[in-house]
């Protein structure tokens, strides 16, 4: 405990130190990466569909439900 004071660590409950002159606390933020991660996820299913454009057969990694054009990638460019 004695080696965490001297360095300037203070226990848990207190109040944290601010950095970069900023004034708002980060609350439960402190190691949030976000976004959702694929690595735990099986693999995406993939649907088949026509291209709206040239009429080549393409998948797609959602459902199309036919009230909009879908298009492969090279169309897609």
């Amino acid at each position: 405990m004695k080696d965490f004071a001297r360095k300037g660590f203070r226990p848990s409950g207190g109040e944290r130190p601010r950095f970069g002159g900023e004034n708002r606390d980060r609350g439960d933020r402190r190691g949030y990466r976000g976004g959702r991660g694929n690595s735990d996820e099986r693999p995406r299913q993939m649907f088949s569909a026509v291209c709206s454009q040239c009429g080549k057969q393409c998948e797609l990694p959602f459902r199309p439900n036919g009230e909009k054009p879908v298009y492969c990638l090279d169309c897609f460019k």
